[in-house]
């Protein structure tokens, strides 16, 4: 970028009276206060200042479960349903690669790009559970799973050492978790955190509320 600084940045608009536009000063990048606790001088300003927020989705950084999906094609909304699919798959998937990347080992996983990582092990789960996603919410899946490890670096260009050092669990070998029953339960659930995402508590900062990601 031709500037100094990170994403935290306020562009100044000069006036512009023949589009009957008045100078003002727009916010660009940063969005969230993270860390949100006394350790944080951008949090403490914000208690001086008080300016209205409201708490990030499911209380983190941008929760893509509390999220309404739209189909890219149609522009309608995709069910509930769809969420709590992908998303399970996304939890599946996420302890398979790092079962993989693990399995790669010191010597290969550094110089094995994430991506690969990532389609090997949706391959796997795909045919083991042969219970594959529709294209929409295989599209859903791909743009969670790139916004999770490539939201920095390219997911080719990010290696599978990162996913190496995870704590590893057995979701990937559960094989309730992703059933039509269990994504119905989960998706109930879902429907009431999504609905409440989207009608958010809007107010000045308050420490009472708690830590967490505010927008």
């Amino acid at each position: 970028r031709p500037r100094l600084g990170g994403r935290t940045f306020t562009l100044e608009l000069p006036e512009r009276k023949s589009l009957g536009l008045r100078a003002d000063k727009v916010d660009l990048g940063a969005s969230y206060i993270h860390n949100c606790n006394e350790s944080n001088e951008v949090y403490n300003i914000a208690l001086e200042e008080k300016p209205c927020v409201s708490v990030g989705a499911g209380n983190r950084w941008a929760d893509t479960e509390c999220a309404r999906w739209f189909d890219e094609k149609t522009g309608e909304e995709m069910p509930v349903l769809s969420n709590a699919k992908v998303h399970l798959m996304h939890w599946k998937i996420g302890a398979r690669m790092t079962r993989i990347a693990k399995e790669l080992g010191a010597a290969k996983a550094p110089t094995t790009p994430i991506s690969e990582v990532f389609e090997q092990a949706k391959q796997s789960l795909y045919g083991r559970n042969k219970r594959k996603l529709t294209k929409e919410e295989d599209r859903m899946l791909t743009t969670i799973m790139t916004r999770m490890w490539g939201y920095v670096s390219n997911m080719d260009n990010t290696a599978s050492e990162l996913v190496r050092h995870l704590p590893q669990d057995d979701v990937d070998l559960n094989q309730f978790i992703g059933s039509k029953f269990y994504n119905m339960q989960y998706s109930m659930s879902l429907d009431v955190r999504v609905q409440k995402t989207n009608r958010p508590k809007v107010g000045p900062l308050d420490p009472k509320d708690g830590p967490g990601d505010r927008l």
